[in-house]
């Protein structure tokens, strides 16, 4: 949850953005940012915890993460009169076309098929802090998601 919330101060689309920071984090590093068992500790780690990145991990990506990671939701990347807009023109998403995308015309650059599921012993990767992978959709119904 983003700081705010537990400051009982009100959820808006600073939120939304927290979520969305929290999210690439994971995408890209297979654990969570803010990872502890005990929630009050979590809650704490969340309030006043600095985020470490490896350093391996491009600058684009580092600064991406903790503007929407900001724990000031006023401050926080998308939380102003722009809002999307500002997330849109971050150096992270530099070579990005957004009509392009929009009208679906970006191919993947990786799409995982059921060769690649078939031909590992461990299909795909899985951070440790995230549930399980589901169940493969057997053919007949993979069907109704194509075009997504």
């Amino acid at each position: 949850m983003a700081p705010e919330i537990y400051l009982k101060l009100g959820y808006g689309m600073a939120a939304d953005w927290w979520a969305l920071g929290i999210t690439i984090y994971v995408m890209l590093l297979y654990e969570l940012p803010f990872n502890n068992k005990d929630p009050v500790e979590q809650m704490k780690s969340i309030l006043y915890d600095d985020i470490i990145f490896p350093e391996d991990l491009s600058e684009d990506a580092c600064t991406l993460i903790q503007e929407l990671l900001e724990k000031d939701p006023e401050f926080r990347l998308g939380s102003g009169d722009a809002g999307a807009e500002m997330i849109k023109e971050h150096p992270f998403f530099k070579d990005m076309d957004w009509d392009h995308l929009l009208q679906r015309r970006i191919t993947a650059p990786y799409v995982l098929g059921n060769e690649d599921l078939e031909s590992q012993e461990n299909p795909g990767c899985q951070a440790p802090a995230l549930p399980p992978t589901a169940a493969r959709i057997p053919s007949e119904l993979q069907e109704a998601f194509r075009g997504f």
